[in-house]
């Protein structure tokens, strides 16, 4: 398959595997800067290694889509540091398709989360935590019944080496069933309505480094 192919969305994020010329292996996340079809490929780097990166290394690079995580080699042929710092990757010659995804697959997560609850007076808002999590919806648990409607899911969530903000909307769909602990708790799916680009980018890598922990 073309790299072209999968039309992947500028600021994907990926994973770049390097092999230096001592053959000692770097890991380093990244995030597709762009690319000019057949010439080159540039890896956007949020902050500079702490090792120097060097030209000709080789290069294996995964990244996960909605549909599929992809990997592909290739070589850096340049490295920028200047307005950031960035490589300069070969365009590579193809790309594999290294595990099709489900669907939707979910993951496990345990995050604690708030759900306003929209049409309610003084915007209710009720203290839980997300249990499991995908790219369309989540696992949902609350010691307060919910009501059965819209809400807005809002958690702060470890991803890409930082704190970053989930906020979405979503649909409670599933009736509520009570755990089976000693505390009275409810647990609800809920589907996510009208996610915006950023968030989706935020779903997509949260999502690639729960599954890459799963393999681990």
């Amino acid at each position: 398959m073309q790299f072209t192919d999968l039309r992947i969305p500028i600021g994907t994020r990926m994973q770049l595997n390097i092999t230096g010329h001592d053959y000692k292996a770097l890991t380093l996340p990244a995030q597709l800067l762009g690319y000019r079809n057949g010439a080159t490929l540039l890896a956007y780097l949020a902050k500079k290694p702490s090792v120097t990166i060097q030209r000709d290394a080789k290069v294996s690079v995964r990244a996960g889509l909605q549909s599929a995580i992809i990997q592909f080699d290739s070589i850096i042929e340049h490295v920028s540091e200047y307005p950031y710092f960035y490589l300069h990757l070969k365009y590579p010659a193809a790309v594999v398709i290294e595990q099709q995804l489900r669907r939707f697959p979910r993951f496990e997560l345990d995050s604690p989360a708030n759900a306003t609850v929209t049409g309610k007076p003084d915007d209710a808002i009720f203290a839980g935590r997300i249990v499991d999590i995908s790219l369309n919806g989540a696992r949902l648990v609350f010691e307060q019944k919910l009501p059965e409607q819209e809400i807005t899911l809002s958690s702060t969530i470890f991803v890409v080496g930082g704190q970053q903000q989930l906020n979405v909307k979503a649909s409670i769909k599933s009736v509520p069933a009570t755990s089976t602990d000693d505390s009275s708790t409810f647990v609800y799916g809920a589907s996510f309505l009208d996610v915006s680009a950023a968030q989706k980018l935020l779903l997509q890598a949260l999502c690639f480094e729960l599954q890459s922990g799963e393999e681990k």
